[in-house]
């Protein structure tokens, strides 16, 4: 059964495209990507150079990901990460990033709803552009910043409260196991001596066993 995943910008960059509006495309949507905010949010990036997926990323040992508070290089950022070689898939293959599953991607930048929230990003409008830039160092003959991508995201404003408490991140609960002990201190296990059930309401009680015969009795009798 398919699982909810949180929204997922997902971007095909071509490092030969440079600034060309074209650059920066949902692959989803095949539009401008778009997040709302107040809300967890992925960014799913994949490499290309001139239409042609990149399948060597091993110079790449840290890449960041910053989101401005507008659109313009020189804004303030509002949102950030950095991964290293842990983190990046030197696998990919064009198969499976069309395929589209999340996880298949050189480089997956996560956000959770918390860094998201209108406060990162001043007082936006309800829809506000946001300068994106991908960046990291490559170690070719020496170790160089590079720029990977730049152009334009967008966030919106779906109405969320941010203000409202997110459910714990775990609670108190009841395994089977426990369930499972628990009734066999009352419904002792199937062939043992003595088995019976006594029902109760009010000041009457109603018990059901098995007698020495392994025929079913009732018997009826007043509580006290």
């Amino acid at each position: 059964m398919a699982q909810f995943t949180r929204q997922r910008v997902r971007i095909a960059v071509d490092v030969a495209l440079k600034k060309d509006p074209g650059s920066i495309r949902d692959a989803i949507t095949s539009n401008i990507p778009k997040f709302a905010r107040a809300a967890g949010v992925q960014f799913e990036i994949a490499l290309f150079n001139n239409g042609t997926l990149i399948t060597d990323i091993s110079n790449i040992p840290v890449v960041t990901l910053e989101i401005k508070q507008s659109n313009d290089p020189d804004a303030v950022v509002a949102m950030t990460k950095t991964i290293g070689p842990s983190s990046m898939n030197g696998t990919l293959t064009q198969q499976q990033w069309t395929a589209g599953d999340p996880a298949h991607c050189h480089f997956l930048f996560q956000w959770l709803g918390t860094e998201t929230v209108d406060s990162v990003f001043g007082s936006p409008d309800d829809e506000t552009p946001h300068w994106l830039v991908l960046w990291g160092y490559t170690s070719d003959a020496s170790t160089d910043r590079d720029v990977f991508a730049v152009g334009t995201v967008q966030s919106f404003d779906a109405g969320i409260d941010g203000t409202v408490a997110a459910p714990p991140a775990s609670e108190d609960g009841v395994s089977l196991t426990q369930v499972l002990a628990l009734l066999q201190a009352y419904l002792k296990k199937d062939n043992e001596s003595g088995v019976s059930c006594t029902f109760r309401q009010g000041t009457k009680a109603v018990k059901i066993g098995c007698d020495s015969n392994g025929e079913l009795y009732i018997e009826t009798q007043a509580t006290t």
